[in-house]
């Protein structure tokens, strides 16, 4: 049974549907316990492997392919992956739980998996919590490297813009 609170949200294109197949493959060996459905989005071309794939169709830039997936999910969180970012080394799933747990609780609209570039200040002196944050406006303070997003932000975020680039320069 797939965890209720959040899906894997995997983006492609075809374009880079060579990429699709060593993700996945790399996925199952090194995340075999994922306890999140895993979605590929795509324009025309499925890849096996996956728990589901949405296809959009050609024609569509990013973002639109991005609001129709989220519009078809219905978790309240969504770890966005872009298809050409391996995993490299077996995924803690208990960290990635805690994560989760710490986005829901603290209200995150993005909780980065990969804190590249790193965080600015403590997101909260109390509490022991080990978290950075970001500041509004900041560069690159929205990325499309791994991160748990809140499902309703990301999709208006991805209304506002078009590329995956100006979902980063701009969002």
């Amino acid at each position: 049974m797939m965890h209720p609170d959040c899906t894997v949200l995997v983006t492609s294109c075809d374009g880079y549907h060579d990429v699709e197949n060593p993700f996945i493959t790399l996925w199952r060996k090194f995340w075999p316990d994922c306890p999140f459905e895993t979605v590929l989005l795509s324009e025309t071309v499925p890849c096996a492997g996956f728990d589901r794939v949405i296809l959009t169709g050609k024609g569509k830039c990013w973002c639109e392919m991005l609001a129709e997936a989220l519009d078809q999910i219905r978790t309240p969180y969504v770890i966005l992956l872009m298809n050409d970012y391996y995993l490299e080394a077996p995924v803690d799933t208990a960290n990635i739980l805690r994560r989760l747990d710490q986005a829901k609780a603290y209200g995150a609209a993005n909780l980065r998996l990969m804190p590249n570039p790193p965080g600015r200040r403590a997101f909260r002196a109390d509490e022991g919590c080990d978290l950075l944050e970001y500041p509004r406006n900041a560069a690159y303070c929205v990325t499309c490297q791994a991160g748990i997003w809140n499902r309703e932000y990301l999709r208006g975020l991805a209304a506002r813009n078009r590329s995956a680039w100006e979902f980063e320069r701009f969002g």
